[in-house]
């Protein structure tokens, strides 16, 4: 694990305690190893820059453009859920 990862991991520990459980007891002892890949993988773009992106101005008439095939995370900033 990465230093981030530890110290992410090491948090979610702590929470679990706070709360009541014991992060050693089967079912739980990978979680906070879990939790904290996806909190990284969650907020990982928001360092990210993007290159690749397209602009096209198009008289749309107000109809739906769908695309797809593309990832999309959000995580609320003020509940981190």
């Amino acid at each position: 694990m990465t230093s981030k990862e530890e110290k992410i991991a090491k948090a979610i520990s702590e929470i679990l305690v706070a709360i009541g459980e014991d992060p050693e007891r089967t079912g739980l002892t990978e979680t906070p190893k879990r939790v904290s890949k996806s909190i990284l993988e969650l907020c990982s773009s928001t360092n990210r820059e993007f290159k690749n992106y397209k602009v096209f101005k198009e008289n749309v008439d107000n109809n739906l453009i769908m695309v797809g095939n593309i990832d999309f995370y959000s995580l609320c900033e003020h509940h981190m859920l």
